[in-house]
């Protein structure tokens, strides 16, 4: 396929542009709400001013990275605005990330200063540093030297209890008013549309999580492009169910909401009966997440208790007002990956489908192009054959955090998405499929390879298999086989309690089985057969009903 349409993009070109022209069209409007905190497009412009002046105190100036650990809330906002003002580069970490996912990220991004919060549910994030880089004890005066990570200057803090530990400032200091914001004007004009932006890591679709750079020009144009396709408007109060520090509740969800001059209410965590009561306070109209959000609120008790009237139709989540009676059906769905910085392809959202297009997942958006190709050969198949989709145009990564753009792209610049499907006559993308051996679940990519190895590595653990099982509400869940040392009874709640210490709580299997290493289905060429293997794991769980499956 090419390119027919011109893409829809903004006068601004540049983080600092965008967010002078919104201050302006904005200004009073509230652009943030989570709990008690309210923040207006004027006050995060200034508060986002005075800590990047806190943070060139600091040495962050442009081309610096800045990683940012905290829950979605105010601070996220502003640390988000405050690091891309004035050039540097903003790196959203996930709240799920363990103690050695967070330093091995901290490591591979070449992170200068560190904004964390202290606590975060069952984390201790600046304990767990302290006890991983023993050396960060050590530091005099929060001025940190740990030869483990030889590129970290800072670490902030954004304390919830106790005080700030003595190797590290205070985000409430670093943060606090400043008279004088020439330095952060002076940073600001210096910055251009090809200057990286973001460092956004995937949740895990290879081995370890990839982190995928984009650039000010992207991050600034691509919203608005993907909102012309869109009903989001500045009439609009988005509840954001889908965390921030992944692709989809950043680009889509606020990125998109601030460049349209809407609001967004967030939770520092997602539950589906403080969501209703928020979405109901805050006279939501929009409610932005993945299916099993929607399935969550609509099967939660106060869903017919709850003034929920403000709600307009939401195809995307199919989460609609008590009376409404709607076909969700008719609606395209959309695909977006991290490394397109959300959608590429998106139908209008106000155009119901005719019958056969029904199932479809929209058109390509303007400004990129697609092709679907044969998988081994890479030779364009004919419009209608199924082949693996590549993407090209503007809003594609400059690349991978380490690695040359070569081993990323194909010669002639397309990103291989490793969607499999085929394009109908009217250009709308028909999905079946999946070339790796990745698990979707709840949204987020799962490596198989990744959670194999890490069972792989318990006592009493010949072999670990990892498969996706269907799930209606997360898309796939995540199961695995393991076959035991001979003579070896595993103990599977140990085996899964040691699972969880190393991977984030989407990535531990919630099936768990043991089998013979003459039971693992294997094809007649030796590989792992594991449409055979999700079958007979899918026996095994409906006809157990203990100690072998989870």
């Amino acid at each position: 396929m090419r390119n027919v349409q011109a893409p829809v993009f903004p006068t601004y070109q540049t983080v600092p542009q965008m967010m002078a022209a919104s201050s302006a069209a904005f200004g009073d409007r509230e652009l943030l709400v989570c709990d008690a905190q309210r923040v207006t497009y004027r006050e995060a412009d200034e508060q986002s001013a005075d800590l990047a002046a806190g943070l060139i105190e600091l040495g962050v100036s442009k081309g610096i990275r800045v990683a940012v650990l905290v829950p979605s809330g105010v601070h996220f906002l502003i640390s988000w605005l405050a690091v891309t003002r004035i050039g540097a580069v903003f790196v959203p970490l996930s709240t799920f990330s363990k103690p050695a996912e967070l330093v091995s990220q901290l490591r591979s991004a070449d992170i200068h200063t560190l904004i964390v919060r202290d606590r975060f549910l069952t984390h201790a994030y600046a304990e767990s540093l302290a006890s991983d880089l023993p050396q960060l004890v050590d530091s005099p005066d929060g001025r940190v030297d740990v030869p483990s990570l030889p590129v970290l200057r800072n670490v902030i803090v954004e304390a919830v209890a106790g005080p700030c530990p003595s190797w590290a400032k205070s985000f409430t200091d670093v943060a606090a008013p400043v008279s004088d914001r020439a330095r952060v004007a002076e940073l600001e004009h210096a910055v251009n549309a090809a200057d990286d932006a973001i460092i956004i890591y995937t949740s895990g679709s290879t081995a370890a999580p990839k982190g995928v750079i984009h650039t000010q020009g992207t991050l600034v144009r691509h919203p608005v492009n993907v909102n012309a396709r869109r009903t989001i408007t500045q009439a609009d109060r988005l509840y954001l169910a889908l965390p921030l520090f992944w692709v989809g509740g950043f680009s889509q969800g606020l990125v998109g909401a601030y460049v349209a001059g809407a609001c967004v209410v967030v939770d520092e965590t997602f539950e589906a009966g403080r969501a209703l009561a928020a979405i109901e306070k805050e006279r939501v109209t929009l409610v932005s997440g993945w299916p099993f959000h929607g399935t969550a609120l609509r099967n939660h008790p106060d869903y017919h208790t709850r003034e929920l009237g403000s709600l307009r139709t939401d195809m995307r989540n199919h989460l609609t007002p008590p009376q409404a009676q709607v076909d969700v059906t008719a609606w395209s769905n959309w695909i977006g990956m991290t490394e397109t910085f959300g959608a590429h392809l998106l139908a209008p959202q106000t155009e119901r489908l005719p019958e056969h297009l029904i199932g479809s997942f929209g058109t390509t958006l303007p400004g990129l192009e697609h092709r679907v190709v044969d998988p081994e050969s890479g030779a364009e198949v004919d419009r209608g054959a199924v082949g693996e989709l590549l993407v090209r145009g503007y809003a594609v990564m400059k690349g991978y955090v380490g690695v040359e753009r070569e081993q990323s792209f194909r010669p002639d610049g397309f990103y291989r998405t490793g969607d499999l499907g085929y394009f109908s006559a009217e250009g709308h993308f028909f999905l079946t499929g999946r070339i790796s051996d990745v698990i979707k679940t709840s949204g987020s990519n799962v490596s198989t390879a990744e959670v194999a190895a890490v069972l792989q590595e318990q006592a009493g653990v010949t072999a670990a298999h990892v498969v996706g099982l269907p799930d209606e509400q997360r898309g796939e869940i995540v199961a695995a086989a393991v076959v035991a040392d001979p003579g070896v009874e595993l103990d599977l709640d140990a085996l899964r309690a040691a699972a969880k210490q190393a991977l984030s709580a989407f990535k531990v299997p919630r099936h768990l089985v043991v089998l013979d290493a003459d039971d693992i289905p294997m094809t007649a060429t030796g590989k792992l057969n594991r449409a055979a293997l999700r079958a007979q794991i899918t026996d095994l769980v409906g006809a157990t009903s203990g100690g072998g499956h989870g």
